[in-house]
């Protein structure tokens, strides 16, 4: 599911949500990205040339750049959220004009998630 949607923005940024305690997803796309970017209250240490992640608490806000990424991922992420619409709206700001949201939720019609694929919003401020 991923993998596709990143293979459009070939040499591009990325922004994981969510990225874990072990980051797996900036790991694994890293030989197609130019950056990546992981966030979650437990993420790892990594500082490379290539791949950096910050442990953050999701509030409200992201603090990053406005329309710095080509993909923003967000795996089994926003059902975890306090303010699930707030995120989306950053996520919104923090993707370039042409850029991509990917990202999965529960769903009983699935027997493993449902796809988010792509976020164009008139109520993010």
């Amino acid at each position: 599911m991923i993998s596709p949607v990143i293979s459009q923005f070939k040499g591009g940024h990325l922004l994981d949500i969510g990225c874990g305690w072990e980051a797996r997803l900036l790991k694994m796309v890293e030989p197609v990205i130019d950056r990546g970017v992981g966030i979650d209250f437990k993420a790892p240490n990594i500082a490379t040339e290539k791949l950096k992640t910050m442990s953050v608490t999701l509030t409200k806000n992201l603090t990053l750049d406005s329309g710095c990424f080509d993909v923003v991922t967000m795996m089994a992420v926003l059902e975890h959220l306090d303010h699930p619409f707030d995120i989306l709206c950053e996520v919104k700001r923090v993707l370039k004009k042409v850029g991509a949201l990917v990202g999965t939720v529960p769903s009983k019609k699935s027997k493993t998630c449902a796809r988010i694929s792509c976020i164009h919003s008139q109520n993010c401020k």
